[in-house]
């Protein structure tokens, strides 16, 4: 309903005017009902006497901070490039969602050491209907929130406003918590508020820790979505040409921010400036039709010398043998008076713990018994 209310064309996810309007909106939803609901909380909480409730009014007031320092970054992510910052600002949307966590865990640990306290000094706690109330509404709002970050999260597929999302789902199952600690206290006589505020403590600082996790990936440079892979893959095979491909990388600079580079196999037969009318293709069709800013290197290979593929055939074989997951490429032969050098490239994943020399001592012994090859190898890694 809001954004069909406050945002135009707001189908257009892919656009960054249409993405900035979902930020500011999911934004300022939460800073207006978050403030709302910290009032609310402190005063029925100073007059119960509750340090529950007040923990979890002073993580409303950390969730509205949130808000507006998930704001601040969309307006931030949104700047356009400069000289300073060529690929664009929008991995600020990454840094606030990072600020977002490490407050949410901040108030987790303040509010634990209150409930401590309380536990060790405990207190009498009044409840009333007027508390009951206040966290029954409290308890809507926050499911409303957390509806309509997880709505906005998917749409622009925003890690700022999912972590926005995970914590409106968490105070919803707190505030409910609360609310049934107080009611026991109201019904029964037993005061479980301190250890209840020490429960919600936890919870908050859990979900803080796994938004902290989720929110430095990205920042260090994580795995490209295999979605996006698949993408750049298919299109790359589509072109008359292109005989092959290897080393491709994607360097996200924000949602919808991604620099690609590969390295194209094509016929060594074929005209160079053909070759080079081929790659600006590639490069122009990946910037207009998929937004990507794609760098390509091209290998010329030999796929019409049959001695050549029937020596990278044997090499492969034989690695195989050692480990089925090394992959050769970009493949070379260069005949001296006395020996036949084998050059080429080698994919070995991070999880083979292979060395280049053990590969050409593995080779060495094991192809065709000859002497007369010598292996000249680079070691790649699989980046996607």
């Amino acid at each position: 309903m809001l954004r069909k209310l406050f945002i135009k064309n707001y189908k257009d996810t892919q656009n960054s005017q249409v993405r900035l309007k979902y930020g500011i909106v999911s934004s300022c939803y939460g800073i207006i009902t978050n403030l709302i609901l910290f009032v609310a909380k402190m005063l029925v909480g100073f007059m119960s006497g509750s340090v529950a409730i007040i923990s979890d009014g002073l993580n409303n007031l950390s969730d509205g901070i949130a808000s507006g320092v998930a704001l601040v970054g969309f307006k931030l992510s949104n700047k356009p490039a400069d000289s300073e910052h060529p690929f664009g600002h929008a991995r600020y949307e990454y840094i606030s969602a990072f600020v977002i966590s490490f407050l949410i865990c901040m108030i987790g640990v303040v509010l634990g050491k209150t409930s401590i306290d309380k536990i060790i000094n405990p207190k009498q706690t009044e409840v009333g209907l007027l508390v009951v109330i206040v966290l029954g509404v409290s308890i809507l709002i926050k499911l409303s929130q957390y509806l309509l970050y997880r709505q906005f999260a998917k749409a622009i597929d925003s890690d700022s406003i999912k972590a926005n999302a995970v914590d409106a789902r968490n105070d919803t199952i707190v505030t409910t918590a609360t609310l049934i600690a107080m009611i026991i206290i109201w019904t029964c006589g037993v005061n479980i508020d301190a250890y209840m505020g020490l429960a919600v403590s936890i919870v908050i600082v859990i979900s803080g820790i796994r938004m902290l996790i989720d929110t430095i990936n990205p920042l260090l440079g994580e795995k490209p979505d295999k979605e996006l892979v698949d993408k750049i893959k298919n299109k790359l095979r589509s072109y008359d040409g292109v005989l092959g491909f290897h080393e491709l990388m994607i360097h996200a600079y924000g949602k919808n921010k991604n620099y690609v580079t590969v390295h194209v196999e094509v016929s060594a037969e074929v005209d160079p400036l053909k070759t080079h009318d081929l790659i600006d293709d590639i490069e122009e069709d990946f910037l207009n039709e998929l937004g990507l800013h794609i760098v390509v290197h091209s290998d010329p290979v030999q796929h019409n010398n049959r001695r050549v593929t029937s020596l990278k055939n044997q090499v492969q074989k034989v690695l195989a043998k050692l480990n089925s997951q090394l992959v050769v490429h970009d493949f070379r032969v260069a005949d001296g008076k006395l020996t036949t050098e084998i050059m080429f490239d080698c994919i070995v994943p991070y999880e083979v713990k292979l060395t280049k020399k053990e590969i050409v001592s593995y080779l060495k012994q094991n192809f065709n018994n000859n002497k007369r090859y010598r292996f000249s190898i680079d070691i790649d890694r699989n980046y996607v």
